[in-house]
């Protein structure tokens, strides 16, 4: 049984996690940028850090509330939310897409940096959570 305290425990160290997996995205991406000199990618690694931490913000609030109230159906809650976040990132695209329709290169930028951005944070997800319910047995 997974008890309030073990749900903030759990909680925070996501949030910490997610944070610093983001962080250093972000700073090896802006050393590629100094590295590379392509200085148009910098909005693309702010936007996808950002919206890399909203996200997980969001997704672990979620979480919370789910566990705390009903804990058995915390696996329909994985796969309703993974589907929800890659929804969401397919729109993210969408529009970037549109906006970005004139400009091939920044677009095709933007879209590898916020995938690699999406996937590492998927996977980082994905093991997560499974150690999660592998130690609530």
């Amino acid at each position: 049984m997974v008890t309030p305290e073990s749900i903030s425990r759990i909680s925070r160290k996501y949030q910490l996690t997610s944070l610093w997996i983001t962080f250093a995205l972000l700073i090896v991406g802006l050393l590629m940028v100094q590295v590379l000199g392509q200085r148009s990618l910098v909005y693309s690694l702010l936007f996808s850090a950002t919206y890399s931490m909203i996200t997980c913000f969001a997704y672990v609030k979620a979480w919370a509330a789910v566990a705390r109230r009903s804990p058995n159906v915390l696996s329909r809650f994985y796969m309703a939310a993974s589907v929800l976040r890659m929804l969401l990132a397919l729109v993210v695209v969408l529009v970037a897409a549109v906006v970005m329709r004139n400009d091939t290169s920044q677009m095709l930028s933007f879209i590898g940096v916020f995938a690699v951005f999406y996937l590492i944070l998927l996977v980082f997800d994905s093991i997560f959570f499974a150690r999660v319910e592998k130690t609530k047995e």
